[in-house]
């Protein structure tokens, strides 16, 4: 437990700084490239093609950089892996596939959130004796396809069991 505790400690007030100092010179960060480019080994028009044209477009202003997606095909995926590969080490091209799953996004902002807070015991699942905090979505996230995630709203904010939002 006491690694654990020096450990996000460290963690936390490294957070906290770069909270100020992004906080003062917000105006002035941006992604440290002008171009990024996502790499997918989908065709145009398929599923991961869409979805990235649709995510680049919340990307692109929250992060101050212009967003490409290149439709590498052949090889069931190995041309466009090895495009990435060769590329420069800058954060300038990612393969789509380069994510979190569902489920791993999912409990990063639920069980993991909770645990990195020392609330595993009181947050981050629905279980007898926790709060019941949660949001009631639109749509089964874990199950639409890719490109309806980003339409997905929320309908309900529920507090310690109370209902703070209702759409």
């Amino acid at each position: 437990m006491f690694v654990r505790a020096s450990k996000l400690a460290v963690i936390a007030s490294a957070v906290a700084g770069l909270a100020v100092a992004s906080t003062a010179h917000a105006q002035d960060l941006k992604y440290p490239v002008d171009t990024v480019t996502l790499v997918t080994h989908s065709s145009p028009g398929g599923g991961t093609d869409v979805y990235l044209r649709e995510m680049i477009k919340y990307l692109a202003p929250a992060m101050g950089a212009e967003f490409a997606v290149e439709n590498v095909r052949g090889g069931s995926g190995a041309k466009a892996i090895a495009k990435v590969a060769n590329s420069p080490a800058d954060g300038s091209v990612f393969y789509a596939d380069q994510r979190m799953s569902r489920v791993d996004a999912l409990k990063s902002y639920t069980l993991n959130a909770a645990f990195a807070a020392f609330e595993e015991t009181t947050r981050g699942s629905l279980m007898a004796g926790k709060y019941a905090d949660m949001v009631v979505l639109s749509k089964d996230i874990l199950t639409i396809d890719e490109q309806q995630i980003p339409m997905t709203e929320v309908t309900h904010t529920i507090v310690a069991g109370q209902v703070k939002y209702r759409r």
